[in-house]
């Protein structure tokens, strides 16, 4: 029986070592990557909807930068849905948002400040819920989204 349960012990081994590169990446370079990506879902709300642009940046880009998403453009694989006084964009986070965050920004075209209420979720879970001024004529950035949480830094 101790025998039996050496061999069985060896065998374990020799099977997770066989399986190592598989588990750890595929050796060239790019290792495997952990963890799981997060559905974001965020939103603004505001009687004045039709003054405000939601933008969400990849990789800690610009408002600006051509490959966000906003109102008037999807990208990355963003879904826009408008409602009567609400904006909302949903998207599936990647690995790299741990490192280099989704940027949040609204951008105000109207004449004069207006309030509007920011609410992000990840994977259904309120992460982010508030209520700002928005400054006219400029984009700010009112929060970033990581793969798997967000925060209004």
């Amino acid at each position: 029986m101790k025998s039996l349960s050496t061999f069985l012990r060896l065998a374990a081994a020799l099977t997770l070592f066989a399986l190592a590169p598989f588990l750890m990446g595929c050796g060239s370079g790019v290792s495997a990557v952990i963890g799981r990506n997060s559905a974001a879902e965020v939103s603004i709300t505001s009687i004045h909807v039709n003054d405000l642009d939601l933008i969400i940046s990849p990789k800690e880009g610009a408002a600006t930068d051509p490959g966000a998403c906003r109102d008037d453009q999807e990208a990355f694989g963003c879904v826009r849905v408008f409602i009567t006084d609400k904006t909302t964009i949903t998207f599936t986070t990647n690995s790299e948002a741990s490192s280099s965050p989704y940027y949040v920004y609204i951008r105000n075209q109207g004449a004069s400040a207006r309030t509007v209420t920011l609410e992000i979720r990840m994977d259904g879970d309120r992460k982010v819920f508030k209520t700002l001024d928005v400054p006219a004529g400029v984009a700010v950035r009112y929060a970033r989204i990581f793969r798997n949480n967000a925060d209004d830094q």
